[in-house]
């Protein structure tokens, strides 16, 4: 008889499974479930293995990491690593206008791919600010300015420029 036991799961009686001696389990129980864990197989035993005597085993578990990335500029991702895992490939926030997305940083310094993850960790979006152009309006009489209301306007690369239609602009 093997006895199958996952103490730090939710909720998972113990399961038996009797086996002559000398062969192996045909069907093992289901697998346990633990928050914040992955199930990582049976402490003692294999599907493969060949059993001699009653035995106990436990479940073995893998730590699940939660990296979260924080886009200052609004979204929120959560990706799930193994604990030990390199994380292979990092979100890209959607653009923001006006500012360039640089990359990921954990405690102030560059976070890339490649990265062992060992626990529960926040990266934050890094952007830096777009040049930005301003856009005079130079008018020939201060009657057609006031008319259209063209004051000076900061622009970003990209940006669509508001020009006036001359016919507006003649009283």
């Amino acid at each position: 008889t093997v006895i199958f036991e996952a103490p730090d799961s939710d909720d998972y009686p113990k399961q038996q499974r009797k086996v002559k001696k000398g062969e192996t389990i045909k069907d093992f129980p289901p697998e346990p479930e633990r928050i914040g864990w992955e199930f990582d197989g049976w402490d003692g035993i294999s599907k493969n293995d060949a059993v001699y005597s009653d035995k106990t085993v436990k479940a073995k578990w893998l730590k699940i990491c939660d990296v979260h990335f924080h886009n200052t500029k609004g979204s929120h991702i959560v990706k799930k690593i193994k604990q030990g895992d390199k994380i292979t490939d990092l979100p890209r926030p959607n653009d923001f206008t006006g500012f360039k997305f640089k990359g990921w940083l954990l405690d102030g310094e560059p976070f890339k791919a490649g990265y062992t993850v060992t626990k529960d960790i926040e990266v934050i979006s890094d952007w830096e600010e777009e040049e930005k152009f301003l856009v005079q309006y130079l008018c020939r009489t201060a009657r057609v300015c006031v008319k259209a209301s063209l004051d000076s306007k900061y622009y970003y690369v990209g940006e669509n420029v508001f020009v006036p239609d001359p016919e507006q602009m003649v009283n």
